[in-house]
């Protein structure tokens, strides 16, 4: 998946899901145990967990031939006033900075620069 960077006008590539690997299994799954690089399976009462078919072909649409899948651009633009919806700063007014790749929100309040849940963010 590919993240803009406001400060270098680079994209750089990041994991979609970092340290997960969907696999089709048939039958057998014992393997993965021992399988180099892999943690443990993603079970659920010892049985791997399955992943619906349409949410793997909805992330197979979405990826480019390059195998990445392209982040939409920002919901808000550099500079652009926002409102705080909830938090310690509910109801600030700021101005939209970055954002990172784990979902937060760099908000510009005056000489105070902090790091929000895009979710908590309105256009003011």
């Amino acid at each position: 998946m590919l993240y803009p960077s406001v400060e270098h006008r680079i994209f750089k590539p990041e994991p979609f899901f970092r340290g997960y690997v969907f696999v089709y299994i048939h039958r057998d799954w014992y393997f993965l145990h021992s399988t180099y690089g892999v943690t443990r399976p993603i079970t659920c009462k010892g049985i791997p967990s399955i992943v619906p078919n349409d949410v793997i072909s909805t992330l197979r649409k979405k990826h480019g031939k390059d195998g990445l899948i392209r982040i939409p651009k920002y919901r808000f633009d550099v500079n652009e006033r926002v409102r705080v919806k909830s938090g310690p700063f509910q109801y600030q007014i700021g101005l939209f900075q970055d954002m990172s790749s784990k979902g937060r929100a760099k908000v510009l309040f005056g000489m105070l620069s902090t790091n929000i849940d895009e979710r908590l963010l309105e256009a003011a």
